[in-house]
């Protein structure tokens, strides 16, 4: 049985921000996410035994997620999709990349799960400078679903628990 005081994306948003204060929030009626963490730790021996350890190279997060989407609510005149979000086309043409050096554009990408028992106890994922490797879509009768999979130029997420103002700044 499913414990009915989860924090998960059932109950709640994920929010696609640009450099500027564009932003394409998706309220969410069932999806997932997940991400690993990668830590290179390397052996250093002293005459064939284990001395110590040291830290590797740095390795960006990865992150997936899927969604059922109800709608969309853009600060535009006209919602934009997420793949034209994704793509900054169309509507999200004008859009900046969250990424300041090189030709690779970004977004910033924030989970927020609603605490269904508690007021100010929501919980914040958020990934920054994450650029588009691939997008997954699948049109249905009932919902569409979106999946993503993709890297943040940042080695973890920030993670954040308390009100949605204080935890929003992106």
């Amino acid at each position: 049985m499913a414990d009915e005081n989860v924090r998960n994306l059932r109950d709640g948003t994920i929010t696609l921000k640009d450099a500027g204060a564009n932003t394409l929030e998706l309220v969410v009626d069932t999806g997932d996410l997940s991400w690993v963490e990668t830590s290179n730790i390397t052996d250093i021996k002293d005459r064939q035994r284990l001395s110590h350890m040291r830290l590797g190279e740095e390795e960006s997060v990865t992150l997936s997620f899927s969604l059922k989407y109800k709608y969309s609510v853009a600060n535009g005149s006209e919602p934009l999709s997420p793949y034209e979000v994704f793509h900054f086309q169309d509507g999200a043409a004008a859009w900046a990349s969250t990424n300041d050096c090189g030709d690779v554009k970004t977004l910033d990408i924030k989970f927020v799960m609603v605490d269904p028992c508690s007021t100010g106890e929501d919980e914040t994922v958020l990934f920054r400078k994450v650029p588009l490797p691939g997008i997954t879509f699948e049109e249905g009768d009932e919902f569409n679903t979106m999946s993503f999979e993709g890297k943040a130029f940042i080695t973890k997420p920030s993670i954040y628990r308390g009100t949605t103002t204080t935890t929003t700044t992106v």
